[in-house]
């Protein structure tokens, strides 16, 4: 499926994908934060990039309002 700027995305491949175009475009500044804070940003930039191509690709997130979750604390 394309979006209209003929960005053409797989499913199989979205998430290793979105992280190496982001690791592109996201150079690691070591002046300006530590490995664990590069790795955080990166990790955070993929999930949106992933959300975002998974709009494009016409995916909706799954409704779990009428699922009963709960969080079991240890």
């Amino acid at each position: 499926m394309t979006d209209l700027f003929g960005e053409y995305y797989q499913f199989r491949t979205l998430v290793e994908d979105a992280r190496r175009d982001i690791l592109q475009q996201v150079p690691f500044r070591p002046d300006l934060e530590t490995k664990d804070e590069y790795l955080n940003l990166i990790v955070n930039l993929t999930n949106e990039e992933v959300q975002r191509r998974r709009k494009v690709m016409g995916f909706k997130n799954p409704d779990y309002s009428n699922q009963n979750i709960r969080i079991i604390r240890k």
